[in-house]
C-alpha cells in the first residue's frame, strides 16, 4: 500500500515557522539548517544521511516530506538570496559606453560577456558541472552604433530584450549553489549572439529563425565599419563562452578564479584541454530566455518552453549544409539535451502549475548557442577519443585541423581558409597534409567500432549520441508576463514580479536536482549493464 501523503504545509511566515515544521516532519534543527544553507534537499547522500535507515517506505515518506520543504524553501523570501537590486539598478537601462571593455576580463560590468556573481555563494567549487548563462538581457550600446544614430533611435531595444532573464539566472544559480552565472552585456537589437556572424538587412530578411546577429533595422542604418565592430565583440563573446566552459568544467567559478583564468592569453591553448578535468561528458549548460505573451500572429505562448530541437533539421530533415564539418552528422543535432533532463523539468515545472511545451512556438535556429555548443563539445570529445586511441599520432601536429573543427561560427579566417582548403580544393602549400590528417580522423570516426555486438559497439559517433553523460544544452523561455508586471520600458525599471521569478527558478533547479541525483544515475547504471553484457557476448563470440 503505498504511503500518505504527508499534509499540506502552508508556506512559514519567518525561519522560525520554518524550522519548527523541519521538526514536526522529523529534522533537527542542524538539519534543517543544512537544507536550507545547501539548498539541496534531493541530494542523494545527503537523504541518505538524515534518513539513517534503508527502508523503502521510509525513505519515500522521507523523499515526500522533503518535497514540502523545498516547496516551503521557494516560497519565503527570506530564505533566498536574491540580489535584484544590484542587477536592476546596473542593467535595466540602455547605457552607451564609450569604450567596451575588449581585455576578457569577465568580471567587468563593460564587457561584452560577463560574469555576475551571486552573493553568499562567492569563492567556492560548485562541484557541478552545470553552467547558466542568458544571451539576450543585456543593456551596453556600443560606442559605434551610438555615434552613427546620433546617440538616438535604438529601435528595438525593449521588443528584442529578454526582460528579467538576468533575475531568472541569478536566482537559479543561488538556488543551485553555483558561484555565479554569465551574461552577454551587449544588447541584443544591437549585436544577437543567439545567430550566426552575419548581417541581415531588410531585403534578405526572410525568417525570425533566419536573421543573422546584426539585423534589421539595425543593420540597414549602420555602416560596413560599425557592423565590422560589433562582429568583432561577437568573437570576444565567443572566446568568453569557451571559457566559461573551462571554468565550469574544472569546478571553481569564484570571481577571483575567473579573473585570473581571463586575464591571460586571449584563447585558451591546446593544453588547457587536455586534463582530465577538463573532460566535458555530464555538462549541462541551460540557456535562460523571457518571450513576449503572445507571437505575431497574438497567439498566446505558454508560460514555459523548453527548446532542444534545431529548425533546420525538422524543416529539410537534415541541418543546414556547411552549417559545421560534414564530420558532424545531422542524428548529432535531433535533440541537443538529455531527454530525461527535458522530461523531468517539463514534470517539475507542470506540478507547478506552469504550462510546458516543447520546441514551440519555435526551435533552434542555426546561430544558437545551444546548437554551436553541441558541435564545439563533439569535436572536442572526438580530438580526445582520437588521440587517446590512435597513440602514434601527434596531437601538435593534428592541433590546427581540430581548431577549425572546433570552431563552430566560422568567423576566424583561418577557418574558413581551411575548410575552403579540405572541402571546396582550394589550392594551398599545406592542402596535402591537412587532407591527409582530416581522412585519417574521418576514417576513424566512421569505421572504428568495439566488438562487442550490440548497439553501443557503433561507431564512435554512435557511442557518442547514446552515452548517458552526453552534455546537455538547453534553452529555456519563460513568458515575460512571468517574470514582469506590464510592458517594460528602458527608462523605468520594470516592476519584476520577484516571488514569481524565485518560483520559476526554484522550480528549474528542482527539476536539475532530481535529474542529477536519480534520472541520470540510473540511466548511467543501465547504460554500464548493457556495456558489461555486450562485452561479455562478444568475448563469448
Amino acid at each position: 500500500m503505498a504511503d500518505p501523503e504527508p499534509d499540506v504545509v502552508e508556506a512559514p511566515r519567518s525561519r522560525a515557522d520554518f524550522f519548527e515544521e523541519a521538526g514536526r516532519l522529523g529534522l533537527t534543527r542542524d538539519e534543517a539548517r543544512r537544507l536550507v544553507e545547501s539548498h539541496t534537499a534531493f541530494d542523494a547522500d545527503v537523504r541518505r544521511e538524515l534518513l539513517g535507515s534503508t527502508n523503502r517506505a521510509a525513505g519515500n515518506a522521507l523523499t515526500r516530506a522533503l518535497r514540502t520543504l523545498e516547496r516551503i524553501l521557494r516560497t519565503e523570501p527570506a530564505l533566498t538570496a536574491l540580489d535584484e537590486e544590484s542587477l536592476r539598478d546596473r542593467a535595466d537601462q540602455p547605457v552607451v559606453v564609450r569604450e567596451l571593455n575588449d581585455t576578457r576580463d569577465l568580471t567587468d560590468p563593460l564587457a561584452p560577456f560577463q560574469f555576475v556573481p551571486v552573493p553568499g555563494r562567492e569563492g567556492g567549487a560548485s562541484g557541478k558541472k552545470v553552467l547558466v548563462y542568458t544571451i539576450h538581457d543585456g543593456n551596453l550600446i556600443p560606442p559605434s552604433v551610438a555615434a552613427e544614430l546620433g546617440g538616438g533611435d535604438l529601435e528595438g531595444f525593449v521588443d528584442d530584450r529578454d526582460w528579467g532573464a538576468d533575475l531568472v539566472a541569478h536566482s537559479l544559480a543561488w538556488a543551485l549553489g553555483l558561484p555565479g552565472f554569465y551574461r552577454v552585456g551587449v544588447a541584443r537589437n544591437c549585436l544577437d549572439f543567439g545567430r550566426l556572424p552575419r548581417v541581415t538587412q531588410k531585403h534578405n530578411t526572410r525568417t525570425h529563425a533566419g536573421r543573422g546577429a546584426i539585423h534589421y533595422p539595425l543593420a540597414d542604418k549602420l555602416s560596413r565599419h560599425a557592423h565590422a565592430g560589433l562582429l568583432g565583440l561577437y568573437e570576444t563573446i565567443s572566446d568568453g563562452l569557451e571559457k566559461a566552459i573551462w571554468l565550469t568544467l574544472n569546478g571553481d567559478i569564484g570571481p577571483a578564479r575567473v579573473a585570473d583564468v581571463l586575464r591571460q592569453d586571449e584563447a585558451l591553448g591546446e593544453s588547457a584541454w587536455s586534463h582530465d578535468a577538463c573532460d566535458a561528458s555530464g555538462l549541462v549548460m541551460l540557456g535562460i530566455h523571457t518571450y513576449d505573451e503572445a507571437g505575431p500572429a497574438l497567439e498566446r505562448r505558454p508560460k514555459v518552453s523548453l527548446i532542444y530541437r534545431p529548425e533546420s533539421l525538422v524543416s529539410q530533415g537534415f541541418l543546414t549544409p556547411g552549417l559545421f564539418d560534414p564530420l558532424y552528422p545531422s542524428r548529432l543535432a535531433e535533440f541537443t539535451a538529455d531527454r530525461m533532463l527535458i522530461r523531468r523539468l517539463g514534470l517539475e515545472f507542470e506540478r507547478e502549475q506552469l504550462p510546458t511545451a516543447d520546441n514551440h512556438v519555435y526551435r533552434l535556429p542555426d546561430g544558437s548557442v545551444e546548437l554551436q555548443s553541441q558541435a564545439w563539445l563533439f569535436f572536442r570529445y572526438l580530438q580526445q577519443e582520437f588521440h587517446r586511441e590512435q597513440a602514434d599520432s601527434a596531437p601538435r601536429e593534428f592541433a590546427e585541423l581540430w581548431a577549425m573543427l572546433r570552431n563552430a561560427s566560422s568567423r576566424r579566417l583561418e577557418t574558413v581558409r581551411g575548410m575552403a582548403v579540405l572541402h571546396q580544393h582550394s589550392p594551398s602549400d599545406d592542402a596535402e597534409r591537412l587532407g591527409r590528417q582530416y581522412e585519417s580522423i574521418q576514417r576513424w570516426a566512421e569505421l572504428e567500432r568495439k566488438p562487442n555486438g550490440s548497439h553501443l559497439g557503433g561507431t564512435v559517433v554512435d557511442r557518442y549520441r547514446l552515452s548517458p553523460l552526453r552534455p546537455s544544452s538547453l534553452a529555456i523561455e519563460f513568458r515575460k508576463d512571468l517574470v514582469a508586471r506590464g510592458v517594460p520600458r528602458p527608462e523605468a525599471h520594470p516592476d519584476y514580479d520577484l516571488p514569481q521569478i524565485r518560483r520559476l527558478s526554484g522550480a528549474l533547479a528542482q527539476g536539475l536536482r532530481e535529474y542529477l541525483a536519480e534520472d541520470r544515475p540510473a540511466k548511467q547504471a543501465r547504460w554500464k549493464l548493457e556495456v558489461a553484457h555486450a562485452h561479455e557476448h562478444g568475448s563469448r563470440r
